[in-house]
């Protein structure tokens, strides 16, 4: 699958690229939502790297620290 930019993308999940490319539309127009928008492609599949880069950057952006998994 392709992002809304031609790049490949690690998934074969059509909701998960959807909503990492409303994740991306988001956080480029400076809107809120990314970060949930970002989490629900991760939860379509885990495998999205590109997903996990997005969500970790949106919250270096937000100055929030990681979930503790521990």
């Amino acid at each position: 699958m392709l992002d809304r930019y031609g790049f490949p993308l690690t998934t074969s999940s059509a909701a998960a690229r959807d909503a990492y490319v409303a994740g991306v539309d988001l956080s480029l127009s400076a809107n809120h939502g990314s970060e949930e928008a970002f989490r629900r492609a991760i939860a379509w599949n885990e495998g999205l790297a590109a997903g996990h880069v997005a969500l970790a950057r949106t919250l270096e952006v937000q100055e929030k620290p990681p979930a503790d998994k521990g």
